[in-house]
């Protein structure tokens, strides 16, 4: 983040650019925003493009494998090559003079979430066990 912020500031960005670290205002903040944005080249997991689509954001990000796995580009937000800047600042200003575009697919990303909700994947997880349970113990061994 100290990197990231002297680059703001020779790029003289620093007072538009804000880096706040770790917060555990997160919700709230998101609850604020309009669009949710992550130019990146990799992320582990896609938590946080769930995260984003249950407060209804619409998802700008770069096109990588975990953001394909959620974000269906032109439903419930867009995609951008993972080195291309110019692609994803349009993007942005695309869903920032679009309103009511982004807010329908916010609304759309809020529905797709709907399955990481956690009624939802406990009622798999339960449905999956009382198939097993029912199944039995197996009629084969591996050990033979």
């Amino acid at each position: 983040s100290a990197l990231l912020a002297r680059w703001a500031t020779a790029l003289g960005l620093d007072s538009t650019v804000k880096f706040h670290g770790s917060r555990a205002d997160s919700p709230h903040r998101r609850a604020a925003a309009d669009v949710f944005a992550l130019a990146t080249r990799f992320e582990g997991f896609g938590g946080v493009f769930a995260e984003a689509m249950m407060s209804s954001l619409p998802i700008v990000a770069s096109d990588i494998p975990v953001a394909r796995e959620l974000v269906e580009p032109g439903r419930n937000g867009l995609l951008t090559g993972p080195e291309d800047a110019g692609a994803f600042a349009d993007a942005l200003i695309e869903l920032l003079r679009s309103p009511d575009r982004a807010r329908a697919m916010g609304e759309q990303g809020r529905d797709d979430a709907r399955r990481f909700e956690l009624d939802t994947v406990a009622a798999q997880y339960q449905s999956v066990l009382e198939a097993v349970v029912t199944a039995g113990p197996s009629r084969t061994s591996a050990l033979g």
